[in-house]
């Protein structure tokens, strides 16, 4: 599904609205902050999202993406090895 960083940045944009859309504010709010605002290199935005993807999934209501976000921590996970 994850290609390269444009799909993973795709994918955290959505992920951020549906965030955003189930009241989990400060969440989607650090994701927006390290997807479109942080001027970072692509190692450390990858390592960023996966600690922020970690913590969606604990204490995300948006269970209906769950195997999405879990996908794309895989994906990023086997990129850093």
């Amino acid at each position: 599904m994850f290609n390269n960083n444009q799909e993973l940045r795709d994918f955290a944009s959505i992920l951020c609205e549906e965030l955003k859309l189930n009241d989990e504010l400060e969440l989607a709010n650090e994701l927006k902050l390290w997807n479109e605002d942080a001027f970072t290199s692509s190692t450390e935005f990858l390592g960023e999202l996966v600690l922020i993807l970690e913590k969606v999934i604990l204490s995300s209501k948006i269970l209906s993406m769950k195997p999405q976000i879990e996908e794309c921590l895989a994906t990023i996970k086997k990129a850093l090895r």
